[in-house]
């Protein structure tokens, strides 16, 4: 019977995630949005005497103020004497905007929350800033066709050398999600 009980225990996991990659609804996120993408700076200054800043942020579809939010980091932790920081941003509800991303023609797809700055997606931001970024699309944000289609999803973008990325689903709830793994 113990013998019975640890099988079910490891082949039941494996039939759950099947049954739920192949669920009829996940595929067809999938389908709709684009792959993920990397970008690395050619070169970066680095500061090896600030601190290490980590910050976790729904930027709700490109209503946070990102640069904003590093140049305020910036200036209090240069006048508490700590120097330039580096930066690690675990940003949720990031957008992009590409022709790379399928159309969504015959696919139900989220309704789309625009965001305030159509020229300034993650991909965007990340050249801006000079910094590394890995982004995972989740889902599309709305059914727009072409170099108006977007998507959304999380990113890591950093003032630190980004390696090692990796895209993990999570199990499908009423959404597609998707957690990211990476080494800085």
């Amino acid at each position: 019977m113990p013998r019975l009980v640890f099988l079910i225990c490891l082949i039941l996991p494996v039939f759950v995630t099947l049954v739920i990659a192949s669920d009829g609804t996940i595929v067809s996120y999938r389908k709709t949005i684009g792959p993920p993408v990397m970008f690395a700076p050619y070169s970066v200054e680095r500061n090896p005497e600030g601190r290490l800043i980590v910050v976790s942020w729904n930027v709700h579809v490109g209503h946070g103020d990102v640069e904003s939010l590093i140049d305020r980091i910036s200036d209090t932790e240069r006048a508490n004497g700590f120097g330039k920081p580096e930066f690690v941003l675990l940003l949720q509800e990031a957008f992009r905007q590409s022709a790379e991303i399928p159309d969504s023609t015959g696919m139900k797809v989220p309704r789309r929350i625009a965001p305030p700055n159509q020229s300034m997606d993650i991909e965007d931001l990340a050249r801006k800033l000079g910094w590394w970024m890995y982004y995972a699309p989740s889902m599309r944000n709305g059914d727009g066709l072409g170099e108006n289609a977007e998507d959304r999803g999380n990113a890591i973008i950093t003032s630190l050398p980004l390696k090692n990325v990796e895209a993990v689903e999570l199990p499908f709830v009423t959404q597609r999600r998707v957690a990211l793994a990476a080494t800085v």
